[in-house]
């Protein structure tokens, strides 16, 4: 079969728009689809549920003025290659204290993430940092009237 030359120029063309669509889609490199989840909310992206293998730290638990208020994580997703921090609240802490979690990758400056704008009454979580290298999570507690209670730092992994 011989094609014309306006056919041969179609071909070409949608082999071009073809090749086109697939750059778009696929990252370049694994940096690169990190990069553009560093930052962002680990609820709303769906990195936080069991679906996508995430780890979790051991609990670390956070005592305010005699009283246990919550557990702190690092966590980490291997699907989405990221870690961020999670704050569980404990039922009626939540009216006395505000949380304010952290993560950041371990050693770099300008990596610290913090707060996520998705929260839950009983969950709080920061925004996620690059998962690829070593990573660390803690929060800042405030009391009423936005009083400081003190730096609770959940570790590194």
């Amino acid at each position: 079969m011989r094609l014309g030359i306006s056919s041969r120029r179609a071909l070409v063309a949608l082999a071009a728009v073809c090749a086109a669509t697939a750059a778009a889609l696929i990252p370049a490199s694994p940096a690169a689809a990190v990069s553009s989840i560093s930052g962002k909310d680990p609820r709303q992206t769906r990195c936080d549920v069991t679906g996508w293998q995430w780890k979790s730290s051991p609990p670390v638990a956070v005592w305010v003025d005699g009283q246990h208020i919550g557990d702190g994580f690092l966590r980490y997703s291997e699907g989405c290659f990221a870690n961020w921090s999670r704050f569980e609240i404990t039922p009626g802490a939540q009216y006395y204290y505000t949380i304010e979690p952290w993560a950041w990758e371990d050693g770099k400056t300008g990596t610290d993430q913090g707060k996520a704008p998705t929260q839950s009454t009983y969950l709080v979580y920061s925004k996620m940092v690059d998962g690829r290298s070593r990573a660390c999570a803690g929060a800042h507690v405030y009391g009423e009237f936005h009083q400081w209670k003190g730096w609770f730092f959940f570790g590194c992994a």
